[in-house]
């Protein structure tokens, strides 16, 4: 399928990326397809089992929604993390920005919250480390994803 050429942002609100050149192979993939990608710090940096403390995971969830660039938010990936953010959320203000979000795995618990509170759309797909970053992707990943 063709798609548009789209804003990307690649944040990471939850576990850490354990390959950083899995961000890198992301940008690559994603901009050949003709996408602007934006890269959030978050994707390459690392506390204890995080990406980092909550306060800066936190924004950038918030930095996300704030650029007008960012039509699609990816998570870089899963892991325990959004469980710790859920509730300092403000889900109308983030509906409000019409950024997408997708990511599957920890991000289910944004996904509920979002649609419990404000009745947002969000959507399980694919991440930016595990598989727009895959040194190998899934082809039927790379065909379907943008059917969205």
């Amino acid at each position: 399928m063709t798609q548009r050429p789209i804003g990307i942002g690649l944040y990471a609100p939850a576990g850490f990326t354990p390959d950083p050149a899995a961000i890198d192979r992301a940008v690559v993939r994603l901009s050949s397809l003709g996408h602007r990608v934006v890269v959030d710090p978050t994707c390459r940096t690392r506390w204890q089992r995080f990406s980092a403390v909550d306060d800066e995971r936190l924004a950038a969830v918030l930095r996300m929604a704030a650029d007008p660039g960012v039509e699609l938010a990816i998570a870089a990936r899963g892991g325990y993390g959004w469980s710790r953010l859920i509730d300092r959320l403000d889900f109308k203000a983030l509906s409000a920005t019409g950024t997408r979000w997708i990511g599957h795995s920890d991000f289910t618990a944004f996904q509920l919250a979002a649609l419990a509170h404000a009745g947002m759309t969000t959507f399980a797909g694919p991440m930016a480390a595990y598989d727009f970053g895959a040194a190998v992707p899934s082809a039927f990943t790379l065909d379907h994803c943008w059917g969205l």
